[in-house]
């Protein structure tokens, strides 16, 4: 990866790339680069990315989330961010009563596809990964990028998205969803400490 840090890669390779896949100014939901608290009263969660509704000129409902590595990330690393994406989609859907939510996780040039859902009348979620790729790093491989089989997977996410996270959406939040909210912090101590190792190419969470 050299010297290109998170912030490059958001801005010069997936943001372009991203946008036309999961954000429509004219069905008014937008993807914004944000670093910032969700709810800085409720959660300490801070995506490096937020999918969301435009409501006027102001921001909605969250109806999906992002985070980024350089590529030079460990194992636990990269782990803890597709955790805190589950976490904040699990609050984002319990806030707004919705069915379904999109995470995206980029480490160094690949990037991986989930869909968040909650199963109604249980109290199960499930975080499933629906693709994952390789972004070209340069004009040298847009040719390997530009596959029928990358094309099918990112046509699966835009349709996934639009018609599962989307579709009937509510911005009515659930005052009730407060009462079991838990600081990310407070699951820390919980995760396993001995990942210490990088992630090759071959992306399981």
């Amino acid at each position: 990866m050299g010297k290109i840090g998170e912030v490059e890669l958001q801005a010069t390779y997936f943001d372009v790339f991203l946008s036309e896949i999961i954000a429509d100014q004219d069905r008014r939901i937008c993807l914004r680069w944000s670093n910032k608290s969700v709810n800085e009263d409720i959660t300490d969660m801070r995506p490096d990315a937020i999918i969301s509704t435009l409501v006027q000129h102001e921001f909605g409902c969250p109806v999906g989330f992002g985070e980024t590595k350089n590529g030079n990330a460990s194992k636990q690393a990269v782990n803890l961010d597709v955790f805190r994406l589950g976490v904040a989609s699990k609050h984002a859907l319990d806030l707004h009563d919705l069915s379904a939510c999109l995470a995206f996780m980029v480490n160094g040039y690949h990037i991986s596809f989930f869909i968040v859902s909650n199963h109604k009348d249980t109290p199960f979620y499930t975080m499933t990964e629906i693709a994952a790729l390789d972004f070209a790093s340069s004009i040298s491989d847009l040719h390997t990028f530009a596959s029928r089989k990358n094309l099918d997977l990112l046509a699966g996410v835009n349709d996934c998205f639009w018609t599962t996270c989307t579709d009937d959406l509510t911005i009515n939040t659930q005052k009730n969803a407060l009462d079991d909210l838990v600081p990310i912090g407070d699951y820390l101590p919980l995760m396993a400490k001995s990942s210490k190792g990088k992630l090759g190419h071959s992306y399981r969470y």
